[in-house]
C-alpha cells in the first residue's frame, strides 16, 4: 500500500477519534527548550493501567501508547519499545504519533527514536507526511506565539532525516508577521529564497492583511514587492487595497505609494483608473495637491475622466486642511461637470471651532 495514502487514510480515521491531551510540561532536546500549552487537560479520556513489566508489555497500539504517554522518556523505556518492535508498524506509529498529538515534546521524542531504527526505514515515507502535517498543526497552535513558533520550526528543521518544505514554510510565515517577530518573519522569507521555495498567493493576501491591519505598513509594501518580483504575482484587487490601506493614515507615507506604483507598472501592468484614485487619495489626504492635480491630468491623458471619487478625495482633502472655500469651489465644479453627486460627496461635516460646514445641494 502506498505510504503517503496510508498516512492520509490513518489521519482521516484518527480524526473522529478524540485528542489525548496531556498536562503543560518542559522537556529538554539538544539545545532547544520549550513548553507549549495544550488546549485540553482531561485525563479521564483513556485508563490507564499501572501494572509496569519490565519486559515486553502489551504490543496493542493502545498499550504501546499508554506507556509513552505516562512515562518519562528513559533509556527503561526504549528498551521496552525495543522489546515490541515488531509491533512498531507503520500504522502503530501514526496511531500513537497522532493521539499524542496535544504533546508536540513527546511526539517527537518518540518519532525522533522509532525514525532512527533500522527496523524502521521502510516507515519512513510515510512518517514523514504525518511529520509534516504535524509541523503544520503545531504552527497553528502557536500562532499566538510566533517567537516559540519560529524557535519550533528551525529546531524540528535540524532533526535527523527531516526537511522542511514549501508548505511548511508558508505555515511559519503566516504565523510571524507581527511587531514583536517581524525580523524573523524576514528571515524567514529570505531562507525560503535560498532554498527555492516561494509564499503562495493565499499566504500572502492573510499576510498582507494582516500587516494592514498592524498598521505596518512598511513591511506590507515591503512584502508586495517581493511578490511582484516570484511566480505568484499579486492581483490589481491586492495593490489597490494595498493603496488603499497606506491613504488612510492621518499621514500617508507618499513614498510608499510611489513604491507600490512603481512596483506595479514595471512589472507590466498598466496604471488602471482604481490605482489613480489609489494615489490620488493619498496625495489629497496628506495636502499635497498640486501633485493630486499633475496625478488627475496624467489619468486623463491616459483615458480617464475625473468622477465622483476624484472630487470626493479632494474635497475631503481640502477641508482636512481647513480650505473650506476652496472645498465649496472644487463642489461647485462638480455639479457644474455633470458629475453625479453622491453621498459621501453631499454630506461631508468638518467641525472646526466655527459652526459645522455643509454641502448640500
Amino acid at each position: 500500500m502506498n505510504r503517503v495514502k496510508a498516512i492520509t487514510t490513518s489521519l482521516r480515521f484518527l480524526k473522529s477519534s478524540k485528542s489525548l491531551s496531556t498536562p503543560n510540561q518542559v522537556t529538554h532536546f539538544s539545545s532547544f527548550t520549550f513548553s507549549i500549552p495544550l488546549l485540553n487537560h482531561s485525563h479521564d479520556l483513556f485508563r490507564f493501567h499501572n501494572n509496569h513489566q519490565k519486559h515486553c508489555f502489551s504490543s496493542k497500539p493502545n498499550m504501546i501508547l499508554e506507556r509513552v504517554y505516562t512515562n518519562d522518556w528513559s533509556e527503561e523505556l526504549e528498551k521496552e519499545l525495543e522489546a515490541c518492535r515488531e509491533s512498531l508498524t507503520h500504522e502503530t506509529v501514526v496511531y500513537v504519533l497522532n493521539r499524542l498529538d496535544k504533546n508536540p515534546i513527546k511526539v517527537f521524542t518518540f518519532f525522533n527514536w522509532v525514525s532512527e531504527k533500522d527496523w524502521f526505514m521502510c516507515h519512513k515515507v510515510g512518517a514523514s507526511a504525518f511529520w509534516n502535517n504535524f509541523v503544520i498543526r503545531v504552527m497553528k497552535e502557536l500562532r499566538d506565539s510566533p517567537l516559540k513558533a519560529y524557535k519550533f520550526f528551525h529546531w524540528v528543521g535540524k532533526q535527523s532525516g527531516y526537511q522542511q518544505n514549501t508548505v511548511t514554510y508558508n505555515a511559519v510565515a503566516r504565523v510571524l508577521p507581527r511587531m514583536e517577530s517581524i525580523e524573523e518573519f524576514w528571515s524567514i522569507i529570505e531562507e525560503m529564497k535560498s532554498v527555492g521555495h516561494e509564499l503562495d498567493l493565499n499566504t500572502y493576501i492573510k499576510i498582507s492583511r494582516k500587516l494592514q491591519k498592524n498598521k505596518m505598513m512598511e513591511d506590507a509594501v515591503k512584502l508586495y514587492e517581493h511578490m511582484m518580483d516570484s511566480s505568484y504575482k499579486p492581483s490589481v484587487l491586492d495593490c489597490i487595497m494595498l493603496l488603499k490601506s497606506i491613504s488612510a493614515s492621518d499621514k500617508p507615507n507618499l513614498d510608499l505609494v510611489f513604491r507600490v506604483a512603481k512596483k506595479f507598472e514595471s512589472s507590466g501592468y498598466t496604471l488602471s483608473k482604481a490605482v489613480y484614485d489609489g494615489i490620488h487619495r493619498s496625495l489629497t489626504s496628506a495636502g499635497k495637491f498640486d501633485e493630486a492635480e499633475k496625478i488627475v491630468e496624467t489619468m486623463k491623458n491616459d483615458g480617464y475622466e475625473p468622477d465622483s471619487i476624484t472630487y470626493s478625495q479632494l474635497i475631503f482633502g481640502l477641508c482636512k486642511t481647513g480650505r473650506f472655500e476652496e472645498a465649496l469651489k472644487a463642489f461647485d465644479d462638480m455639479k457644474a461637470n455633470n458629475i453625479r453627486v453622491n453621498i459621501k460627496s453631499t454630506n461631508i461635516h468638518v467641525f472646526t471651532n466655527k459652526p459645522a460646514l455643509v454641502f448640500s445641494l
